[in-house]
């Protein structure tokens, strides 16, 4: 079955009663000739359900070579004032991808991941008065996982790493705390 782009996503969302919604995941892709324009179903999320706590999102692109403008992904999904936890798995133009055989690149990628891309996107989304954390999909060796990037609501450590190598789906065992 394809995956749906963002307009079908957004038609279907439209024709269903989810006021009291309090959970979402969404996988799309957005078409090369409407690359980042997927801003009119990220509004429609940030005010048509004012009962979500709990988002995840896997946004594609068409072509690697697109930018992803995780800037504005965040400012449009921060009018959600209820989120408490976001899931983003945003497919960024310079993540070497899964199962990368190079360390160096894993080891730029995950330097511009900890210290922008994560702390960038919990900045905007902290406008968000319930948010606890912003999940990012990391793509790490040997396989991908979360990385919590936490509020200064939360007590405890800022980022947290969830890996376990004997589990490899996208709901780790073991949470490690890491230090950035």
């Amino acid at each position: 079955m394809p995956i749906l782009n963002q307009t079908n996503c957004l038609s279907i969302l439209r024709r269903m009663s989810l006021h009291q919604l309090t959970s979402l995941e969404l996988v799309y892709m957005v078409p090369a000739a409407q690359s980042g324009d997927d801003s009119d179903l990220l509004t429609y999320i940030g005010t048509a359900f004012p009962a979500l706590s709990h988002l995840e999102i896997h946004r594609y692109r068409f072509r690697r070579v697109e930018q992803v403008n995780h800037i504005a992904i965040a400012r449009m999904l921060a009018s959600a004032k209820s989120l408490r936890t976001v899931r983003l798995s945003l497919d960024f133009h310079d993540d070497h991808g899964a199962y990368c055989g190079n360390p160096e690149k894993r080891g730029r990628w995950r330097d511009t991941f900890m210290r922008q891309r994560g702390p960038e996107i919990l900045a905007i989304m902290q406008e968000c008065p319930l948010l606890e954390h912003v999940a990012l999909l990391y793509h790490g060796s040997p396989s991908a996982t979360w990385v919590e990037f936490r509020t200064d609501r939360c007590p405890g450590p800022r980022v947290v790493l969830e890996y376990d190598s004997e589990h490899v789906d996208s709901e780790p065992l073991k949470k490690k705390w890491i230090k950035v």
